[in-house]
């Protein structure tokens, strides 16, 4: 009886660990990368902004990941970290899309509605894309999308944005726009 109560114990906070978004990578900063948290037919740490997804096998029939079905959808992760977090993003993606399937990578810093950065995406046959991206100088908050348009198939078995060291990203940091209320980096 002892034995059944260690082993629920240690399954209940592993549980835990799993729900809260805590990773072996401590320098992920997106929850659930791998899709692997599904709370019924929806996935729980990314949100569907418009279109349908279905949970598909992907690169190996126990590996679960995300179908996007067209004409045009879009999945969604807020992500709380700023400049103080990662001023170097290293941004990777394992998925597989067909011909007439585009995916693309759009981030709202600030989280306000604006994309400051939009990236076509090439997936095919499950080859891993990665790359750095250099983020504004300040900002707090970043909203992730992964946009589908097209008629063809699009699955998506990975998505990591992971902080990097600064002298990884070579390119000038990404302007905000004009209009967006200046950044109290006080916190009041």
């Amino acid at each position: 009886m002892r034995t059944r109560t260690s082993i629920e114990l240690c399954l209940a906070l592993v549980g835990i660990t799993m729900l809260s978004g805590t990773s072996s990578c401590d320098n992920d900063l997106l929850h659930d990368p791998g899709f692997d948290m599904w709370c019924g037919d929806a996935l729980c740490s990314w949100a569907v902004e418009y279109g349908d997804i279905q949970k598909v096998p992907t690169w190996h029939e126990l590996d679960e990941g995300a179908r996007l079905f067209g004409p045009s959808t879009s999945i969604t992760q807020y992500a709380d970290f700023g400049h103080h977090d990662a001023d170097c993003v290293y941004f990777s993606l394992l998925a597989d899309a067909g011909d007439d399937a585009h995916l693309t990578l759009e981030l709202d810093f600030l989280g306000d509605g604006s994309i400051e950065y939009s990236h076509a995406i090439p997936a095919d046959d499950w080859e891993l894309v990665g790359y750095h991206i250099t983020p504004p100088v300040q900002y707090s908050g970043v909203r992730f999308h992964i946009r589908m348009e097209g008629s063809g198939r699009a699955v998506i078995a990975q998505v990591r944005a992971q902080s990097a060291a600064r002298e990884e990203c070579t390119a000038a940091p990404i302007v905000l726009e004009q209009g967006q209320p200046p950044f109290d980096d006080t916190g009041f």
